[in-house]
């Protein structure tokens, strides 16, 4: 019984958001290095707070955290504006080398972060986990074009808006398939034939 209230404890996704809220705003209203401190304290402090709410660390947080706090710090302490830029194309190359690695190891790393949520076949998973390693090495080449051809504004702007827009189109577009391999839970079925 722990065990399932544990699993069902969520963090509230409001407060996930809050730290790109911060930086956004910050980066308008004041510069990216102040935005960036800001990214960097609310990210761990988010991270921290997820863990004392769900008694769990999620690997996902962990690296994004891990790499904003690094590439945080690189961009204070050089005074070079480029290393946060550069962080999402990092993240993004990271997750898909992840992927790629389960993929070729017959472990499906998608699969053990998402199954809680979604019950698919595992060709459902292994073709959606093709999908989302195109998606991060897409994303990644995206920041790299971006960054380099655009103001820090515009770049902030795509970012928060680009980045967080092409994953809630990219998620509509998996819906599809998602349906096609998703297996119906026995309980639903004996509830639904009642």
């Amino acid at each position: 019984m722990n065990d399932v209230a544990k699993k069902e404890k969520k963090y509230p996704i409001i407060l996930e958001i809050i730290p790109i809220i911060l930086f956004f705003a910050l980066s308008k209203y004041y510069d990216i290095f102040i935005a960036t401190g800001s990214l960097m304290i609310t990210s761990f402090a988010n991270l921290v707070l997820g863990y004392i709410y769900t008694k769990s660390w999620h690997a996902i947080s962990v690296i994004t955290v891990s790499l904003a706090l690094v590439f945080g710090s690189l961009t204070l302490i050089l005074d070079n504006e480029n290393f946060i830029k550069f962080k999402i194309t990092i993240m993004n190359v990271i997750f898909a080398s992840v992927l790629i690695s389960g993929y070729f190891l017959k472990k499906n790393f998608l699969k053990t972060v998402f199954r809680s949520q979604v019950n698919l076949t595992d060709q459902g998973w292994n073709r959606l986990t093709i999908y989302w390693i195109l998606f991060f090495l897409g994303l990644a080449a995206l920041n790299e074009i971006v960054w380099r051809h655009v103001s820090t504004n515009l770049w902030v702007d795509f970012k928060v808006f680009g980045i967080i827009g092409l994953t809630f189109l990219f998620l509509l577009v998996q819906y599809p398939l998602i349906k096609k391999y998703m297996i119906e839970d026995s309980s639903n079925k004996e509830n639904n034939g009642k």
